[in-house]
């Protein structure tokens, strides 16, 4: 297997690991990733990678991923999410700091027309936090819901399932 096409499913395997959504509603759309040819998007995910990074014993990696597959209500025309997988002994310190993680989703979401969600955590971890734009225009922390056997498919948006 091509070591990119490794790094994709390793992160996707992470983010599945991760709880962002149990392992059947999630999906890859390879098409959204097309999506950050936009320059300001770009560089907007490029601050935000080097934001969470500077100063830090981090690795991060990241990867777009469709919001289609687990939120009916996302906000119009916001189908797209992005993935902050971080590694090394600061991850824990960035995700106590709640102001780093707004600001950095909030230059994403403000810079990437199609993105309406940032996700930031520790890679292989259920520890992960998820900021997304809400209809009243502000960008916000999501609320972890735990789920259950009756859990619904698709969970109201601003809220997400907690690992």
């Amino acid at each position: 297997m091509p070591k990119v096409k490794r790094t994709i499913v390793r992160t996707l395997v992470g983010a599945i690991a991760w709880g962002v959504v149990p392992g059947y509603f999630f999906s890859f759309d390879p098409v959204g990733v097309a999506q950050t040819n936009d320059a300001t998007c770009r560089v907007a995910i490029a601050a935000g990678r080097n934001r969470l990074a500077q100063g830090r014993n981090l690795r991060v990696r990241g990867v777009m991923q469709s919001l289609t597959s687990f939120y009916k209500d996302y906000p119009r025309g916001r189908d797209q999410s992005y993935l902050y997988a971080m590694t090394g002994r600061s991850a824990d310190a960035v995700m106590a700091s709640p102001q780093l993680m707004r600001a950095i989703a909030q230059t994403v979401i403000q810079n990437c027309p199609a993105i309406g969600m940032v996700f930031i955590g520790v890679d292989r971890s259920g520890f992960i936090a998820s900021v997304g734009l809400f209809n009243d225009g502000k960008i916000d922390f999501f609320e972890c819901v735990e789920p259950s056997a009756n859990s619904p498919r698709f969970l109201p948006w601003g809220k997400r399932y907690c690992t």
